[in-house]
């Protein structure tokens, strides 16, 4: 008896720790800044080539692309790992992750959900 109630509180708890929101590690602001190529992008979960090759330039104070429905450039602000454009439309972009040169955003366009993942450009010298 003991043993199932074991195996029960066991199974419960891996359940919920399993549903819960993946952690997204905080990303200063000076570490997203500087040019970005697409290399990989996914539109309402599905892989997507529409805005591959594009880019995006961030400087301390401007956010500039070339992906379209995305006025550009302008300015910014950053807070809690998103980046909100002071555009027409407040567009929204959520850093949820930051590995070495590799920056992976989630944002809606034409209310389709898009998760963009960036290459950052090295300088030339």
């Amino acid at each position: 008896m003991r043993t199932k109630i074991l195996i029960l509180i066991s199974a419960i708890t891996l359940i919920l720790v399993s549903c819960l929101p993946e952690k997204i590690e905080p990303v200063l602001a000076e570490n997203i800044q500087g040019k970005w190529t697409v290399i990989d992008a996914y539109r309402n979960n599905k892989k997507t080539i529409l805005i591959n090759r594009a880019f995006i330039n961030i400087t301390d104070t401007t956010f500039s692309t070339d992906i379209p429905t995305i006025q550009s450039p302008a300015m910014y602000s950053y807070q809690n790992n998103d980046i909100i454009l002071k555009d027409n439309k407040n567009s929204t972009f959520s850093v949820t992750k930051l590995l070495n040169d590799t920056l992976t955003l989630k944002t809606e366009l034409q209310k389709l959900e898009f998760k963009i993942i960036l290459e950052r450009q090295k300088e030339k010298k």
